[in-house]
């Protein structure tokens, strides 16, 4: 794994813990999971291929 992914991931825990989440959950995991929901970000919006990858992290990680 290189620097810069383990960083991203890193700073992607902790923007997600600041928020209030899972410090042990990425912002792409919790975003995914509200799509499923039908929470607030299935209303949001976003690109076809960045709401394909929050979905592809949520549904691995269920």
């Amino acid at each position: 794994m290189s620097y810069a992914y383990r960083v991203g991931s890193a700073l992607s825990c902790l923007g997600n813990a600041l928020i209030g989440g899972d410090p042990s959950e990425s912002l792409s995991l919790v975003i995914g999971r509200s799509i499923l929901a039908s929470g607030f970000w299935s209303r949001v919006p976003l690109p076809g291929c960045l709401k394909a990858h929050f979905l592809r992290v949520a549904r691995r990680n269920n």
